[in-house]
């Protein structure tokens, strides 16, 4: 990659200064010859965002897992996940990653007409500005007779290439017989990689369905209750489970929701509300699975260690 360029998109009649119009830039990540790097999976940084425009940022939805990552921003990208890396959301925030060498982000308008100014930049390239300039939307008394935006899909004026395609009757035409008796009924394999969970060092004993075990993003997917219940006897949260709905509070600290089937914590102690997390909650049982690790590291004092060799998952408390 030599440069990364941003590409304005508004509806047809203009970006309207109506407070709520939406524009948004295609990001692309180019080679030397303008060619977009598909397999380009790095750090993209948005600055000098000024002027008559609110910056919405953009969103990270897939997995860098396996992909190449060239800049030291991008170091551990295969641990992000639904827009998030580290723990950390893309959304709303002045960086996102390339995926397959491209990305989006949006801007809204203000009531105000004029210039928006943003820069992009990665490592290694300099920052190159762009501007996107809103028009004057017609009011009175805070009202105004222009609608919204709408796109007509339309008509290509192009006419579809019409090709002489051999018929498939005469291949239906040949019948064939299922031999039931022979048929081959193959074993369910479980390809599950299961982890011993422990507390303080501590085996918690669990066995079948309720085995911790590796999920997406090689985060250790686990029953977080029994860990829970450990962690408030040493005081370090308090906890209600009801109906598949996990409410928890670490002493002293605010309180965060996570509800089975649902793939975000929230809590107001979180910058927009909630954070999307590794994977979706799961009830089995009387449990609920989550990724252990982005769950219990909301509790101060908390470290959860993965020793993916010996297979284990060891939660320790230390308190202030």
């Amino acid at each position: 990659a030599v440069k990364v360029e941003l590409k304005p998109h508004t509806a047809p009649d203009g970006w309207k200064a109506d407070g709520a119009d939406i524009a948004y830039f295609d990001v692309q990540v180019l080679d030397a010859n303008g060619n977009i790097c598909a397999l380009n999976y790095d750090k993209i940084e948005f600055t000098n965002i000024s002027g008559e425009g609110v910056f919405l940022g953009g969103y990270n939805s897939g997995s860098g897992s396996g992909c190449f990552q060239n800049t030291s921003g991008s170091a551990g990208l295969s641990n992000y996940f639904g827009g998030a890396k580290d723990g950390v959301s893309t959304i709303g925030k002045n960086y996102v990653y390339a995926e397959n060498g491209t990305n989006r982000i949006f801007v809204k308008s203000t009531r105000t007409p004029g210039t928006f100014k943003i820069s992009v930049k990665m490592e290694g390239m300099q920052a190159k500005e762009y501007t996107l300039t809103s028009e004057a939307v017609t009011s009175e008394g805070g009202l105004t007779t222009e609608m919204p935006a709408t796109l007509d899909p339309g008509v290509s004026s192009e006419r579809p290439v019409v090709r002489n395609v051999t018929p498939m009757m005469p291949l239906l035409k040949t019948a064939y017989i299922v031999d039931w008796t022979k048929a081959i009924t193959e074993a369910v394999v479980d390809t599950n990689e299961y982890y011993d969970l422990k507390y303080a060092g501590v085996s918690l004993g669990l066995e079948g369905t309720a085995r911790a075990r590796m999920g997406s993003m090689n985060a250790v997917f686990g029953p977080v209750l029994g860990i829970l219940g450990k962690l408030k006897t040493d005081g370090a949260v308090d906890y209600t489970y009801t109906g598949g709905v996990l409410t928890f509070t670490p002493t002293g600290g605010a309180t965060y929701t996570i509800e089975a089937g649902k793939n975000f914590i929230a809590s107001t102690a979180i910058d927009g509300g909630q954070t999307e997390i590794v994977q979706s909650a799961e009830s089995i049982g009387d449990e609920l699975f989550v990724s252990l690790a982005a769950v219990l590291g909301y509790i101060p004092g908390v470290t959860v260690t993965t020793d993916t060799t010996g297979k284990t998952v060891n939660v320790t408390y230390a308190s202030n």
